[in-house]
């Protein structure tokens, strides 16, 4: 090998290995992870129930069963943003928030999860339909649906202990194009869900209750009046 291709092949070794070097120099990408963030719900008004519900964890439609934050910017199109993710699964994430909201309005005697064997009066079963980022031409949204299936703990039969059903959707808009924004609006939006099931949830059971009272009062009444016959 002659001087002169000795010298252009240690300039090549050179050069790759400073473009080694630089490479490695370079910051990788960051991951950004997001949950849902809101103040407490304004408390209530509504009486204290002397109920146990059980919050389960909640299930997610297909589309969206996913960490990373999903977006549509066309008919029929579902994306996701590379760097920026949910730090655990939508419903992971929504049915925590719906408990401890629950928990911390003081309207049942307990809120519980399903990690203990407690009993309890009803578990509240769910699922996310839709968790995701509409884009539009000049703004977004944030699209939260929800549906939840509050089941009643004192029957065998699967037909019979569903006592509530209902499903949920809202869109909440925000103007700035980017992921942060739209984890401000889905908190949004998730806290007005949660304030709509629990008014219903407790609508449900109050009614319930009152009714429970009534068919004891009633024939506490007339073991009363029988008892009352009886001595004459």
């Amino acid at each position: 090998m002659t001087g002169k291709k000795r010298y252009i092949l240690i300039g090549l070794c050179l050069c790759i290995m400073t473009m080694g070097c630089m490479n490695l120099k370079q910051p990788a990408y960051e991951l950004s992870y997001y949950t849902l963030e809101y103040l407490p719900l304004e408390g209530s008004a509504l009486p204290p129930l002397p109920v146990v519900l059980q919050v389960a964890p909640f299930g997610v439609a297909p589309a969206y069963d996913t960490h990373r934050i999903v977006y549509r910017d066309a008919p029929f199109e579902r994306n996701t943003y590379v760097y920026h993710r949910w730090r655990t699964h939508p419903g992971n994430l929504v049915s925590h928030r719906l408990r401890q909201d629950l928990m911390n309005s003081g309207l049942f005697t307990a809120v519980l999860t399903t990690d203990n064997n407690l009993p309890c009066d009803y578990t509240l079963t769910g699922t996310v339909d839709e968790f995701f980022e509409w884009k539009e031409a000049r703004s977004s949204r944030a699209v939260l649906s929800i549906s939840v299936t509050l089941v009643g703990t004192d029957s065998d039969r699967m037909e019979d202990s569903i006592r509530f059903h209902n499903a949920y959707r809202i869109k909440e808009s925000f103007a700035r194009k980017d992921p942060p924004a739209l984890v401000e609006a889905m908190s949004r939006a998730m806290a007005r869900l949660s304030k709509k099931i629990l008014t219903d949830l407790h609508h449900y059971m109050a009614h319930t209750h009152e009714r429970k009272d009534s068919n004891t009062t009633g024939s506490l009444s007339e073991n009363t009046r029988a008892s009352d016959e009886e001595r004459f």
